[in-house]
């Protein structure tokens, strides 16, 4: 019984606070010269960061191989697998994105030294490896996750 789900970052919010730096861009260059190449150049360093947004994915995948996270555009940029046999502990827990990890995206708490996967969702995965490393995923559906890990995750 895999599990599957997709995040991204399409929210209001992450919209509009990449849209009005972008209006302005574009207002100065209107406002403050004439010229049509500064009016190209405010429109594109404008439309880029709202395009990446918008196409940007995170796929979080369980299955019998371990647990499978990529982040994508268009194309694939960053894909990692955790093998079951690399987790010596995995736990599904409240997640605060803000307070914990600053944000959205890939981040780092120095105090906790946990790296983050940080997307859509309430709920993170916390997963020690054998090494000692530790990543939080989140997830949409921790419930969902709950009744998944144990069909593929014994405790050693």
């Amino acid at each position: 019984m895999p599990y599957h789900e997709n995040q991204n970052l399409r929210r209001w919010w992450v919209i509009l606070l990449c849209t009005i730096p972008a209006l302005l861009l574009i207002c100065i260059a209107i406002l403050f010269n004439n010229e049509n190449s500064w009016l190209a150049i405010a429109l594109v360093l404008a439309v880029i960061p709202c395009l990446a947004i918008i196409l940007l994915q995170f796929n979080l995948s369980i299955n019998e191989h371990g647990i499978e996270y990529s982040i994508s555009m268009l194309f694939k940029i960053y894909k990692k697998v955790i093998n079951w046999n690399d987790i010596s502990s995995i736990k599904v827990r409240p997640l605060n994105k803000l307070a914990e990890f600053g944000g959205l995206g890939i981040r780092y708490n120095p105090s906790t030294k946990i790296w983050g996967v940080i997307f859509q969702g309430d709920n993170g995965i916390e997963i020690t490896k054998i090494n000692g490393e530790k990543i939080e995923i989140s997830t949409m559906n921790g419930a969902a996750i709950e009744s998944v890990i144990p069909t593929y995750f014994t405790n050693k």
